[in-house]
C-alpha cells in the first residue's frame, strides 16, 4: 500500500470525514449530479481488454449504495422542482444522470436501480438512437480494436497515419496499449469541428486500410422501444440534441433546431415531458450562458454541464454542474470523495 493511501485510510478511519457530513454545510442543502457514460458487466470487463477502463457494475453498485446511504436521491426534475417550488431544497441530495443513451443503461445500469429503488436521468442524442449518426468517438474505438486485432504496435499507427498536426501533440506510447491511446488520442480531437474530425478519421483509416464509415460498432444505443419501456417504469429521459454536435460550432437557427426537434422527438418516443438538457461535451460555460434564455423558451427548466461541481440551490438551473466517482468499489474512498465532493465551494 503506498503511503498516500495509508493516510487516507488513516483520515477515513479516523472520523473527519464522518464529522464533514454530520455537521453539513452553510447555505442551505445543496445538489450533486453524478454524470455516468457506458457500463460494462463484469463477465464483458473480464473478456474484453478494450473495457478494462469502464465503470463495472460492481462499482456502479457500490457508487449508488453508498450515496443513497448518505443522500436522499431523486431525479434532476424532482430536485429542480422543488427547489423552484421551495426556494430551496429540503435537505442533501444526489441526483444520477447518464449521457447518450447507451444500451448499457438498460443490461446493467437499469436492473441495478431498479433492485436498489433509484430513478435516473438519460440524456438521448436522437440521431443515434434512429440511426443516423456514427458517432466519432466509437468510430475511433472500433478503428483502435481492429487495428489491435491486426497486431499492429500503436507507434507503427502513428507512424503510417500521417498525422503530423495531431500525432506531435500525443505522448508517444511506452507500450501497445490501445485503450489508452484512444483515450489520449480522444481528448485531441475533442473539441475540433465534427466535419474536421470525420476528415481526420477518413484519412487515417484510408492509410491504414480501414473504410471508417463502414466499421460496425460493438457499443450500441438503446431502442425507442427500450426507451419507452423504461420511461414507463419510472426513468427520466432529456434531450442531448439531436446530432451530438459542439455546440460551439453551430449557428444560431441550428441550435434552435438542435435544441427543439430532439426535445419534441424524446417527448414523443417516451411518452413523458421532456424539462431537462445536456449540453454535448458539456465544458464551456460561457458559450452555454448565452443560451439560457433559448433553453427556456424550448420549454427546458434546467440544464446540465459536465463540469465538475456542486450545486447552490441558487445556481443557475440552466448551469448545473456535476461529478463522476472513481472507478472502485471502496466504501472509504467513495464516502471520502462524496463527502469531498458535496461540501466544495458551490458555483455562483
Amino acid at each position: 500500500m503506498s503511503i498516500k493511501s495509508s493516510i487516507k485510510r488513516a483520515i477515513y478511519h479516523s472520523g473527519y470525514y464522518s464529522l464533514l457530513h454530520r455537521f453539513g454545510v452553510g447555505g442551505g442543502p445543496r445538489l450533486l449530479i453524478l454524470m455516468y457514460h457506458d457500463l460494462v458487466s463484469e463477465k464483458v470487463r473480464n473478456e474484453s481488454w478494450f473495457d478494462s477502463y469502464k465503470l463495472s457494475e460492481s462499482e456502479f453498485r457500490a457508487h449508488i449504495e453508498e450515496v443513497q446511504r448518505l443522500f436522499r436521491v431523486m431525479t434532476v426534475e424532482d430536485a429542480v422542482a422543488e427547489i423552484k417550488g421551495e426556494g430551496q431544497l429540503r435537505e442533501p441530495t444526489v441526483a444520477i444522470t447518464f449521457d447518450d443513451a447507451y444500451s448499457t443503461f438498460y443490461d446493467v445500469a437499469y436492473p441495478i436501480l431498479r433492485e436498489l429503488g433509484a430513478s435516473a436521468t438519460v440524456y438521448v442524442p436522437t440521431d443515434w438512437v434512429s440511426g443516423s449518426l456514427r458517432p466519432w468517438w466509437l468510430v475511433l474505438e472500433q478503428m483502435c480494436k481492429e487495428l489491435h486485432r491486426r497486431e499492429m504496435p500503436v507507434a507503427k499507427f502513428l507512424e503510417v497515419a500521417a498525422m503530423k498536426e495531431l500525432a506531435q501533440r500525443l505522448p508517444r506510447p511506452a507500450r501497445n496499449e490501445w485503450n489508452k491511446f484512444k483515450e489520449q488520442f480522444e481528448s485531441v480531437l475533442r473539441g475540433m469541428p465534427e466535419s474536421e474530425i470525420d476528415r481526420h478519421l477518413t484519412e487515417i483509416g484510408n492509410e491504414v486500410g480501414i473504410e471508417s464509415d463502414r466499421l460496425e460498432f460493438e457499443t450500441t444505443p438503446m431502442s425507442w422501444d427500450q426507451i419507452a419501456e423504461l420511461a414507463a417504469a419510472g426513468i427520466r429521459f432529456g434531450a442531448h440534441t439531436e446530432s451530438h454536435r459542439d455546440i460551439r460550432h453551430l449557428s444560431d437557427q441550428e441550435v434552435r433546431e438542435e435544441f427543439a426537434r430532439s426535445k419534441e422527438i424524446v417527448e414523443k418516443r417516451s411518452s413523458l415531458p421532456v424539462t431537462g438538457f445536456a449540453f454535448p461535451y458539456g465544458m464551456d460555460e460561457d458559450c452555454y450562458a448565452r443560451l439560457n434564455a433559448l433553453l427556456e423558451e424550448c420549454g427546458f427548466s434546467y440544464a446540465c454541464t459536465a463540469r465538475h461541481g456542486v450545486n447552490a440551490s441558487s445556481r443557475n438551473p440552466y448551469m448545473l454542474r456535476r461529478t463522476t466517482l472513481p472507478h472502485t468499489t471502496s466504501r472509504a474512498l467513495l464516502y471520502r470523495q462524496l463527502v469531498l465532493d458535496y461540501r466544495q465551494q458551490p458555483s455562483t
